[in-house]
């Protein structure tokens, strides 16, 4: 059988999945006329809105009341036909959007299994397919069927099974891990929403957001992930990066890959914001916990008694002579935590810039990260404010983020922090912009992956 047009084959875990991460990289691909199929792994019968759906609590997404027992069948198709008017919207004729037989009960999906669905669809559609799926290092917080079918997807591409890999970052978890190499090997690409998709996009977004439980609609994206479909129809954006199998790539492909991802890391960017003082803000109920450089026994026995993760390389900053802090809610979750460092070599977060700064009495404020339940309820300018007020011996506070991560930076900005400008990785842009802004000793080393300023 001939293929005369590029195959794309999307492997999507969850109902809402191919919209919240690969939404925007399906809608432009459908429009550039490639062959799409899209193709759901798991039943999503797993999720919490189903048990919500019952505890007769009013909610706000749809002013309604909360009385409805739903049969496990029921809710899958109650998903399922969100899944599928998503698709539709996006572009996709039914033929191309598949609820597989083959497909296993969320939580459950195991890599033999997310093997068997991949080769299934490759032996339908060309195993020339380029394969789409979840990178399966995207935090500790990602959902284990994620997980699955981005080991699944790796294994066969180590064995020369996929000719062509592109891994999705989910974009509630890209701030997370945007600053681990080893969770991002490659400078990841920000697919854009192209004019006439984004159209397409709302659309979609409409059909997880139905409200009709008479005909079992029951809006079950909208429940579960109403933030993260805010931030989609804000931002119009996926992120991925690609993977190819070695024995394709010739000397002189390789060249270019690898000259390619050096250039993608030359025009990434890094918006500085800074902020000297902050009034102690209202904390309603919330108690600000810290732990000072060296601190590490205090810290790890405040992880065990708080169900939080005790982390090595966070272990490390402590040692290091970071400063962790976070905010505890009355129920006792650590619902936002953050890291302060004054530490005068560093390195900015995403695009891997090491610095001096100009004084030992800066601090540099990194790797914020807020519960995915407790998200767009003002938690991190919140901790930012706490932390600005509480800590000591500091002159100023330095924070940088992407210029792509408009949710953070519009966190950054509430907080009374003020933008002073952006870094670019370039040498005579990058020393121009440190030097306007204090920094010196910058120096540059190469190593597979990418360029990285380091001392």
């Amino acid at each position: 059988m001939l293929f005369s047009r590029k195959t794309y084959l999307y492997f999507v875990p969850h109902q809402d999945d191919e919209l919240l991460s690969m939404g925007v990289d399906i809608c432009n691909n459908v429009l550039r006329r490639r062959n799409v199929h899209v193709i759901l792994c798991t039943d999503g019968s797993r999720s919490g809105v189903r048990e919500a759906l019952a505890n007769g609590k009013t909610c706000p997404r749809h002013k309604g009341t909360h009385n409805y027992t739903v049969a496990a069948e029921d809710f899958i198709e109650a998903r399922d036909s969100e899944f599928i008017d998503s698709c539709r919207a996006m572009g996709l004729p039914k033929a191309k959007i598949h609820t597989t037989c083959r497909r296993g009960v969320d939580g459950e999906l195991t890599v033999a299994q997310a093997e068997s669905i991949i080769k299934f669809y490759q032996i339908l559609y060309g195993r020339s397919a380029t394969v789409c799926t979840f990178s399966h290092t995207n935090g500790k917080s990602q959902h284990i069927d994620h997980q699955t079918l981005g080991k699944a997807a790796n294994n066969m591409l180590q064995r020369g099974a996929i000719s062509e890999l592109r891994l999705f970052v989910e974009p509630y978890h890209y701030e997370e891990i945007a600053d681990n190499a080893r969770m991002i090997p490659v400078a990841p690409t920000f697919v854009k929403a192209k004019k006439r998709t984004q159209s397409r996009i709302r659309e979609a977004v409409a059909a997880y957001s139905l409200w009709d439980p008479e005909k079992n609609r029951y809006a079950v994206g909208h429940h579960s992930m109403h933030k993260s479909f805010c931030d989609l129809l804000e931002n119009m954006t996926s992120i991925c990066y690609s993977k190819k199998k070695e024995s394709t790539m010739g000397l002189i492909d390789r060249l270019r890959y690898r000259r390619k991802r050096w250039l993608k890391l030359q025009a990434q960017k890094q918006n500085y914001y800074s902020v000297v003082s902050c009034e102690q803000p209202e904390l309603d109920g919330l108690k600000l916990v810290s732990f000072g450089a060296g601190q590490m026994d205090g810290y790890t026995e405040f992880c065990k008694s708080h169900n939080v993760p005790v982390r090595e390389n966070e272990v490390q900053r402590l040692a290091d002579g970071s400063s962790f802090w976070c905010l505890v809610n009355e129920q006792k979750v650590v619902v936002s935590t953050g890291w302060l460092t004054g530490k005068q070599h560093f390195y900015i977060s995403e695009t891997d810039f090491g610095f001096d700064t100009h004084n030992s009495s800066s601090g540099l404020l990194y790797h914020f990260v807020t519960k995915e339940n407790y998200r767009g309820k003002g938690y991190y300018g919140l901790l930012l404010r706490s932390i600005v007020a509480n800590a000591k011996g500091y002159e100023r506070f330095i924070i940088y983020t992407s210029p792509d991560n408009s949710s953070s930076s519009n966190g950054i900005l509430k907080a009374g922090f003020t933008f002073d400008g952006s870094l670019c990785a370039g040498d005579d842009s990058l020393r121009s912009y440190l030097e306007q802004a204090g920094y010196t000793s910058i120096s540059r080393k190469y190593r597979m992956g990418g360029l990285r300023f380091v001392e």
